[in-house]
């Protein structure tokens, strides 16, 4: 079975809306850097997919860059704009994997919905390039 990386969205989602009511801080600020890597992730694997169906082959080390360098250069604003949105969530996913400390609680569940608004914006124009 093929896995359709639009089910991390879904995931991403549950994470961003889990009730912070006596949830411990650091669980809820895991489930928000969680929620923001999943819609991250959401973008990229359909990304990847429209890749891989335009007869691009993926070199061994660092897919993510390859993916969204050809969306950012191509001659395409749609695509173009894609890239752009695909470069920003990984930045973000970057942080919240990576940054120790990128925010208060409500920072990251601004952020946390932002990455998801996105990722749902890139999800839909990836399925505007098949239409």
């Amino acid at each position: 079975m093929s896995f359709d990386g639009r089910a991390f969205l879904g995931s991403a989602h549950q994470l961003a809306t889990l009730p912070p009511d006596g949830t411990p801080l650091d669980l809820e600020a895991a489930n928000l850097r969680s929620a923001i890597s999943r819609a991250y992730y959401a973008a990229f694997w359909r990304a990847r997919a429209q890749y891989l169906r335009d007869g691009e082959r993926l070199p061994r080390m660092d897919a993510h860059q390859t993916v969204i360098e050809a969306f950012r250069k191509s001659r395409y604003r749609a695509r173009m704009t894609i890239g752009a949105h695909l470069f920003q969530l990984r930045s973000e996913r970057n942080d919240a994997d990576y940054q120790a400390n990128i925010g208060t609680l409500p920072d990251l569940r601004r952020r946390a919905q932002r990455a998801i608004d996105v990722a749902a914006f890139v999800l839909a124009a990836l399925d505007q390039l098949d239409t």
